[in-house]
């Protein structure tokens, strides 16, 4: 009886370390419910979401870690002192399954992010280094690996990113490889915190010197080629 009692202490102590896990992924869920509502227009990533209340989502996750938590102990009880326990499987899965998800999660999603930051790197030296006369906006949006609720963190991400390889052809002697450099460092630049203000100035003051005709392209050069 002892040793019983002592391992169901054990168990108990252990019971923080697969929560905190568990509550990260409740989070997460409840934050995927922040379901994008509306597009500004078809062809933009950026969107309106209507999030759930705070504390409509503070309740979600807590009855989810409730349920949890009910069932962990009723079973650690149940498998310490019952006389016959059929829900080894069951018990194993709540202890071991919050940790273990969580990291499989975190690996797939670092795997995910390198592997789609380097084919967007590939997309952008693939769009500007077209050997095509044919100059016209990207037609695709880099993947971002900032995952916060913040504007300005998302274009600070997208520019320590992507800035460099964008301009990397701001210097071919292609006038139309030029052109296409800069439309895509109009993409990814950092406009909301202006942290990559300086590249962008020479970016753009060396395109309008090599290239007057830069502003074919821009439609109205006074609003989209204006120096910040």
């Amino acid at each position: 009886m002892k040793r019983k009692f002592g391992w169901f202490l054990l168990q108990l102590l252990l019971i923080p370390f697969p929560a905190i896990f568990l509550l990260q992924i409740f989070f997460i869920f409840v934050n995927a419910l922040n379901l994008p509502a509306l597009s500004a227009d078809s062809d933009s990533v950026w969107r309106l979401f209507l999030p759930l209340p705070g504390e409509l989502s503070s309740k979600i996750v807590f009855l989810l870690f409730t349920g949890w938590l009910v069932a962990l102990i009723y079973l650690e009880i149940y498998a310490a002192f019952g006389a016959r326990f059929p829900y080894r499987r069951t018990l194993v899965n709540l202890r071991f399954g919050p940790p273990m998800s969580f990291f499989f999660a975190m690996v797939f999603v670092f795997v995910f992010d390198a592997g789609m930051i380097e084919y967007s790197k590939y997309r952008i030296r693939q769009y500007v280094g077209d050997a095509s006369e044919r100059v016209a906006e990207p037609d695709f949006y880099p993947h971002s690996d900032y995952r916060g609720w913040c504007g300005n963190g998302i274009t600070e991400r997208e520019s320590e990113l992507y800035f460099a390889t964008a301009a990397a052809g701001i210097d071919d002697p292609r006038p139309t490889v030029r052109a296409r450099s800069f439309l895509m460092t109009q993409r990814v630049r950092d406009f909301f915190n202006g942290g990559d203000l300086d590249a962008y100035r020479r970016v753009l003051e060396k395109n309008l010197q090599r290239f007057g005709g830069a502003r074919a392209f821009a439609g109205d050069p006074g609003r989209r080629f204006r120096l910040p």
